[in-house]
């Protein structure tokens, strides 16, 4: 194939693809699944064309390397739209086609909210159980430390460091 007709086949399948991921851009945060498969069909389109051989390659090469950083702030939006993984048994890209292998962002449980008041419970609570230790030592100390005192304020300190 001449390489003025691999430019032109390169640039419109580049021009595709810039296409398809603006118009998936426009439709955030709620694409359907046929955008998304848009868009990464669109992609494989452009893996189909070596661009090395295309005159001009440098800046077609630039232009990809920027859509493809596009398309990969979207592909938690892609993975939560589309089944990926019956797409992949179906259509069995290569394993470089990184495109099609994005994850989900992971989902936070509601209680996981409220983390912070746990924490914050926790660390009052050892803040109390430290204060406890340091006030049955001092009740100790004062006559002198037996053997068995010494070590049941070594298990509280213990106990206090596992939690």
């Amino acid at each position: 194939m001449p390489s003025d007709a691999m430019s032109t086949e390169y640039e419109s399948a580049l021009d595709h693809y810039t296409f398809v991921l603006r118009n998936f851009s426009s439709v955030m945060p709620m694409p359907t699944e046929e955008q998304a498969l848009s868009v990464l069909l669109a992609r494989d389109a452009l893996r189909e064309i070596p661009p090395e051989t295309a005159p001009g390659a440098t800046a077609y090469a630039a232009r990809l390397i920027e859509l493809d950083e596009r398309l990969k702030q979207h592909g938690e939006t892609i993975a939560a739209a589309a089944n990926l993984d019956a797409w992949r048994s179906s259509v069995q890209p290569p394993a470089e086609f990184w495109w099609w292998h994005f994850e989900p962002a992971p989902t936070k449980h509601a209680w996981d909210r409220l983390d912070w008041i746990w924490n914050g419970l926790t660390a009052g609570a050892l803040a109390l159980a430290a204060s406890f230790i340091v006030g049955i030592y001092q009740a100790f100390s004062v006559g002198g430390l037996s053997w068995g005192e010494t070590f049941s304020t070594i298990t509280q300190g213990a106990g206090l460091a596992l939690i």
